[in-house]
């Protein structure tokens, strides 16, 4: 029983999956064993109905295009990044066109960024100055009255 649970996974392998001293150590144990050779018949029974089911499967699919696509990958990754760019720009326009509205819309959130910033920075150049004596009033009209005076200064 012990040398069934190391062979039993063995049974059933395809020809060139064992090497030639498991390939022969798996030969003179299935010589030896009933238990282990009704397990490789109903192996190979349910081998040959799944097989058959699968081909069934197969033979209504037509696997033409996967093929085209499979072979348009493998063209694709031999292709220069000009080449790519534009089989990607056909394949894909959607995406070509959002990439190239990024740089656009950045450009266009820095100008409005610039633009109030200059707006901000004309405000604060405007100042109105009124002196009536020995005092100076200063005003902006961003910022609050400061007052001078030159009281010591006389």
């Amino acid at each position: 029983m012990a040398d069934c649970t190391t062979y039993r996974p063995l049974v059933g392998s395809r020809q060139g999956e064992l090497s030639p001293a498991e390939a022969a150590a798996l030969a003179g144990h299935l010589a030896g064993c009933e238990g282990c050779r009704r397990w490789g018949a109903a192996l190979a029974s349910t081998e040959g109905l799944v097989s058959e089911a699968l081909q069934a499967v197969a033979a209504r699919r037509d696997f033409a295009p996967f093929a085209g696509q499979v072979m348009a990958r493998i063209e694709h990754r031999h292709l220069g990044p000009l080449a790519r760019l534009r089989r990607t720009v056909v394949l894909h326009p959607w995406f070509a066109a959002f990439g190239a509205l990024a740089p656009v819309a950045a450009a266009l959130l820095v100008a409005l960024y610039v633009e109030r910033g200059a707006r901000h920075d004309r405000s604060t150049a405007a100042l109105e100055v009124n002196s009536e004596g020995a005092t100076t009033i200063i005003q902006s009209s961003d910022g609050p009255v400061v007052l001078i005076d030159d009281d010591e200064a006389t």
